[in-house]
């Protein structure tokens, strides 16, 4: 099954981990149906709406599934509803992970969740429960040309695959650039001040699906490993899938952006890429798990990046990551002035 429950700690909402729907929601049903819902299925409809009241606890959860507040509960046995309810979906998910996180982490006081659903999905559970999503879903689309591969299958492999060796970046000067070498990290990505509008103000962004995209540039080194990555051109991701909860590349959107860097002829590499999270105000949320296992599984070179773009009421944050060995931490971004030299900047506040 591909839904998920994404647990965020803190009222600063430190990622925590995911999990299955599918066991939370069958205790949730016991609770607020009674023994009645051991049997039969338990169907669940997402309905869009704004609460922004949590459960008290202790400890205090709140739903930070954007724009999706509420929910519709029925128990069908037989072909036929013998319960039916509407309730916040805080109001029927929050007793159960209080009671399931307070036995984990007894000192904290404060949780959030968001649902991560994919795709239309049927569980068995004893019984079942059938999650419908809203109507506000792309599905990815296939890929032209695909070949399902088993990598556990033993089969003859009649080709030898061998990396390609990158190209070296070039060395510069950083003082050049205006940066200062001593706050310089591993990773930092320069951001010119159109690229940094665009992100922040300019491009539209839906409030009720996920987006993103690639990010084009070059890359140079101020040292051996301080790389420097500048941005030079942002394109929207084609043939992609969205929800609310998710963006998916597809094997398409990858082969459009090659040939976009080969069309446009400006020395430019695939740098990284960018999508959206969708929030409520006041909530900042870093890369799901999700985030970084495509990441680090995709976007191989030390240097690629992945910019974060949170969309809120209130306005927009751009945060960049990068490859720390085997995992991945927020890294510094530095935008351009009128002269064309840098100047650091934090996470980036921009309007709705």
């Amino acid at each position: 099954m591909d839904i998920e429950v994404t647990i965020y700690r803190g009222t600063e909402s430190r990622f925590f981990g995911d999990y299955e729907l599918a066991p939370i929601l069958r205790r949730a049903a016991l609770r607020h149906f009674g023994e009645v819902a051991r049997r039969g299925q338990i169907e669940l409809h997402l309905e869009k709406s704004v609460d922004e009241h949590a459960f008290p606890g202790p400890p205090q959860v709140r739903n930070i599934t954007k724009k999706f507040a509420r929910c519709s509960l029925r128990l069908i046995q037989d072909g036929r509803a013998v319960n039916e309810d509407r309730l916040p979906i805080v109001d029927l998910l929050g007793p159960v992970l209080a009671d399931e996180l307070r036995g984990l982490q007894p000192e904290e006081t404060s949780w959030a969740f968001a649902l991560r659903p994919r795709q239309l999905a049927v569980i068995p559970l004893g019984s079942q429960f059938t999650m419908q999503l809203p109507a506000d879903e792309r599905p990815a689309p296939e890929a032209q040309g695909a070949v399902e591969v088993d990598p556990g299958e033993p089969r003859h492999r009649p080709f030898t695959l061998t990396p390609l060796a990158g190209a070296e970046a070039e060395l510069v000067q950083p003082e050049l650039l205006g940066l200062d070498p001593e706050e310089l990290g591993k990773i930092n990505v320069l951001v010119p001040a159109r690229i940094h509008d665009q992100l922040l103000h300019d491009t539209p962004l839906s409030n009720r699906m996920e987006e993103g995209g690639f990010l084009l540039g070059r890359v140079t080194k101020a040292a051996d490993e301080v790389h420097l990555v500048e941005i030079t051109h942002v394109t929207r991701a084609h043939r992609t899938g969205a929800g609310a909860v998710h963006f998916t590349f597809t094997g398409n959107s990858f082969l459009a952006a090659v040939q976009l860097i080969e069309e446009r002829g400006r020395n430019e590499q695939l740098v990284g890429w960018y999508h959206t999270h969708l929030l409520s105000d006041g909530v900042d949320m870093g890369l799901s798990t999700v985030d970084v296992d495509l990441h680090l599984a995709t976007f191989q070179r030390p240097w690629q990046v992945a910019a974060l773009i949170n969309v809120q009421h209130e306005g927009r944050v751009l945060r960049f990551y990068g490859r720390d060995q085997n995992a991945l931490r927020e890294y510094d971004q530095w935008i351009s002035d009128d002269s064309g030299k840098y100047r650091p900047a934090g996470r980036a506040l921009g309007g709705g």
